[in-house]
């Protein structure tokens, strides 16, 4: 289930790289997402649990990261790859993880962790380099990826908190989209309507599959980090980078060799990472 997580995961940002208009289709995407999990506590007769107001403040500082990966996800695909974007975010948030874990918890790094993470740093600088573009182009193309990265690290942080105090899985990711969903709407406020209608008209099936493999794989993957503990899921997870370097390839992406390597070593990097 947490690798299917990770392949839906992998599979509505490759949506979101071929869409024309990236922030009106993270909208719409994130958006509808929020109907289906509505649905789907509905449907399950789930009780809206936040696990009280610690649970509640965590799920809302979740939402304005998750608001702020968002804008960072449709921005950074306008500039790169998906295999370099996504790697890059993916990658580098297991890293500002694993450093905000050593501080918050005075924890002493291993062999295993410090060798993940320093894999992920070299996968990165690896996909940046190409000869054809200058380093002015590179540092702006890595500029939102990174900025992603914070901004994932900062809201699986949170969702792991609220999971400690109960916070049942639908509940606190519903919460955390509809904080997100203002960030959204202010990123796309420019020539609002049309540029609705013209989303809708052109990726009508695209928003559909999206929103739905954005709710089922991040609620998936939520019951596994309750389930399973972090290090098994979050490693699990990763495999999502595997997934885009072929995705990547699927919708014929400019993609250089070293992007392709870094992408891998970044995975590798990544599952060593969360493991140690």
């Amino acid at each position: 289930m947490l690798i299917g997580s990770a392949l839906l995961h992998a599979a509505w940002n490759t949506a979101t790289k071929v869409a024309r208009d990236k922030e009106m289709f993270v909208l719409a995407t994130i958006f509808t997402s929020c109907l289906w999990v509505i649905a789907a506590l509905v449907a399950q007769e789930k009780s809206f649990e936040l696990g009280g107001r610690t649970g509640l403040n965590f799920a809302i500082v979740a939402g304005f990261f998750e608001g702020g990966y968002l804008v960072a996800l449709s921005k950074g695909f306008a500039k790169t790859s998906l295999a370099k974007g996504y790697s890059i975010m993916r990658g580098g948030a297991m890293v500002v993880v694993w450093v905000v874990s050593l501080w918050l918890r005075a924890e002493h790094f291993n062999f295993l962790s410090l060798t993940g993470a320093f894999m992920v740093l070299i996968g990165i600088a690896l996909t940046g380099i190409d000869r054809s573009k200058s380093a002015a182009t590179h540092r702006s193309e890595l500029f939102w990826p990174v900025l992603a990265a914070v901004f994932i690290a900062g809201y699986h942080l949170c969702y792991g908190e609220s999971l400690k105090v109960g916070a049942e899985p639908k509940a606190l990711y519903l919460t955390s989209l509809f904080v997100s969903l203002p960030f959204l709407f202010f990123t796309s406020r420019k020539m609002f309507w049309g540029r609705l209608r013209a989303v809708l008209n052109e990726d009508k099936l695209k928003i559909v599959f999206s929103s739905f493999a954005t709710a089922a794989g991040f609620i998936i993957f939520l019951y596994g980090l309750k389930q399973s503990g972090p290090g098994y899921a979050i490693s699990l997870r990763n495999s999502s980078i595997f997934f885009s370097i072929w995705f990547s390839f699927l919708i014929n992406d400019k993609i250089t060799k070293f992007q392709v390597l870094g992408s891998v070593i970044v995975g590798v990097g990544a599952l060593i990472l969360s493991l140690g």
